[in-house]
């Protein structure tokens, strides 16, 4: 029994952990965000988060890597962060799959 008990608490603790550390992760990005968007363009993001949470992860991915890149000289502002949702968009259309049936 103890060691079933041990097991329970220690998967608990390891879930509790891996929360603090999403929560911590997704703290540093939004202050991130903050800091290399300008307001407008940051409250735009945040209601793409709202509308498209898929679209929000992988535009805000997109905006830090170009920025660990060096890649941002100034503040992004919203008509560049609408461009960058606008590629992004284009580019989920253009993905297609195709499905084979096994004889065809």
């Amino acid at each position: 029994m103890d060691g079933q008990e041990d097991e329970g608490i220690r998967r608990k603790k390891s879930a509790r952990m891996e929360n603090v550390r999403q929560e911590e992760q997704e703290q540093m990005l939004r202050k991130a965000l903050t800091t290399l968007l300008e307001p407008e363009a940051h409250e735009r993001l945040m209601i793409v988060k709202s509308q498209n949470p898929q679209m929000y992860a992988t535009a805000s991915k997109w905006i830090l890597t170009i920025a660990q890149r060096g890649g941002i000289q100034k503040k992004i502002d919203e008509q560049t962060l609408r461009m960058i949702l606008l590629k992004i968009s284009q580019q989920r259309r253009e993905s297609t799959i195709e499905f084979r049936r096994k004889g065809e």
